[in-house]
């Protein structure tokens, strides 16, 4: 991922949100290039756990977040 914006968390220690351009057009052109975004888990010894920092397409994770909510996974109060 060619990351371009980065969330930490202060009260979660070794974890980020971020956005950015997808591994899977980092040789295109710019404006070919897909948005993702993926959560990332830091492990101590350096570089970050990538089997639990999946990246995800942007309208995938919009889908998910849409079909989540129509089919009621979501709490009230979340």
């Amino acid at each position: 991922m060619e990351v371009q914006k980065t969330k930490s968390y202060p009260d979660i220690s070794n974890y980020s949100i971020e956005w950015g351009y997808s591994t899977w057009t980092k040789d295109e052109l710019l404006v070919d290039k897909e948005w993702s975004i993926r959560n990332r888990y830091d492990k101590s010894g350096g570089g970050f756990n990538v089997r639990g920092s999946s990246e995800i397409p942007w309208d995938d994770f919009k889908r998910l977040i849409k079909e989540s909510i129509n089919e009621n996974q979501f709490s009230t109060n979340e």
